[in-house]
C-alpha cells in the first residue's frame, strides 16, 4: 500500500526495475495512473487503500487474502512536514502557519493525499488488513525483510520523489502563490529563507496534528 509521502514512489521504482520495467511505458498496467473516477479511487490510483482494491474491483477477494501485502509507515508528525515541504510551502511560510492556516484545509479538500495512514491498512473495525508493516526510521533494514519475502535482491532503497526543494521559490511554491494569493503577502512580510530542514512547532500546531491524525497516534507504533 503506497501511503503517500512514505517512500513509496521509491519502492515502486525499485520493484519495476526488478521486473525490467519502466514506470512511464508499463506503469499503468500496474495502476501507477491518474484517476478521473471517483467511483474508482483516488486521484492518483497508487494511494488505493486496501480496502479499495477489492471495493472497486482492481483485484478479487480471493487474490487480496493471497498476496503479499506490505506497507512502509513514518511518524505522524514527520509525515505532516514532508507535506509541507513537498507541497512547496516551506518556501513561503513556517511549519506553524502551514499547519494552523492549510493542513485542515487540504486535510479535507484532498482527504485521497493527506488522509491518516492508518485509512491505508486498517478496515472500518480497526483490523489490519496488511500482512507487514515497515517503517520509513528504518526503512533499509524493514525493506530487506519485505524484499527477501518477495525473492528480490536488494541493498538499498534509492531516494525517489524527495520533498527537498532547490532554491528559495520553487516551482510548486510558484504555483501555491497562484492559488492562494494572500501568500504572497505573508512571504512579502517576512525575510527571505531557506526552506526548513527540521520539524519545530509550536504545542498548538502539535494538538492539531494530533487532532487530525489521532488514529495515527493511536494504533502506529510511535
Amino acid at each position: 500500500m503506497h501511503i503517500s509521502n512514505a517512500a513509496g514512489q521509491s519502492i515502486e521504482n525499485f520493484l519495476l526495475e526488478s521486473l525490467n520495467k519502466d514506470r512511464k511505458v508499463d506503469g499503468s498496467k500496474y495502476l501507477l495512473r491518474l484517476n478521473d473516477n471517483p467511483k474508482k479511487g483516488p486521484k492518483r490510483l497508487a494511494h488505493l487503500t486496501a480496502s479499495e482494491y477489492c471495493k472497486h474491483k482492481y483485484i478479487t477477494q480471493k487474490q487480496f487474502e493471497e498476496y503479499f501485502k506490505f506497507t512502509i509507515v513514518r511518524d505522524p508528525s514527520s509525515r505532516i512536514f514532508s507535506f509541507y515541504r513537498y507541497r512547496g510551502f516551506s518556501s513561503l511560510l513556517d511549519f506553524d502557519g502551514f499547519v494552523n492556516q492549510y493542513l485542515p484545509k487540504y486535510f479535507e479538500e484532498e482527504h485521497w493525499f493527506f488522509r491518516s495512514q492508518t485509512d491505508f491498512i486498517y478496515d472500518k473495525n480497526e483490523k489490519l488488513i496488511v500482512d507487514y508493516i515497515g517503517k520509513m526510521e528504518t526503512i533499509d533494514s524493514d525493506f530487506s525483510i519485505i524484499a527477501k519475502k518477495l525473492g528480490i535482491d536488494f541493498s538499498v532503497l534509492p531516494c525517489d520523489n524527495t520533498s527537498i526543494e532547490k532554491g528559495f521559490i520553487s516551482r510548486k511554491s510558484l504555483h501555491l502563490l497562484k492559488k492562494h494569493p494572500n501568500l504572497l503577502l505573508q512571504t512579502l512580510s517576512k525575510p527571505a529563507k531557506k526552506p526548513a530542514d527540521n520539524i519545530s512547532m509550536t504545542p498548538k500546531s502539535l494538538r492539531l496534528i494530533h487532532k487530525l491524525y489521532e488514529r495515527d497516534f493511536d494504533l502506529l507504533p510511535y
